[in-house]
């Protein structure tokens, strides 16, 4: 019975989730320029290597943590003030970071 209820929700997510992610993994190893509507000819593990190869895309994967450290600490900052104007102080502040 509980499969009856949870049916859809598999559904739903094999569709808007499971397959757009294995439709992108499958254009990966096929030469796409991402346009035209149906791919080229297989080309394996040629694309990762001219990724591998390419100094902006390490730099972009160097980059990426700063911002995301960046928002972490506002989000905690935010959240401390936002307590301490509620009158929360004392040991409900060791909340925030655990």
């Amino acid at each position: 019975m509980g499969y009856l209820f949870t049916g859809p929700a598999i559904v739903v997510l094999a569709a808007f989730l499971l397959y757009p992610i294995g439709y992108s993994l499958w254009l990966s190893f096929h030469e796409w320029n991402g346009y035209a509507s149906r791919w080229g000819p297989f080309v394996g593990v040629a694309n990762y290597l001219a990724l591998a190869r390419d100094e902006v895309f390490w730099k972009a994967l160097r980059d990426h943590p700063v911002p995301l450290l960046e928002a972490a600490i506002r989000q905690l900052r935010d959240r401390a003030l936002m307590r301490l104007r509620e009158g929360e102080t004392g040991d409900r502040l060791k909340d925030l970071v655990a």
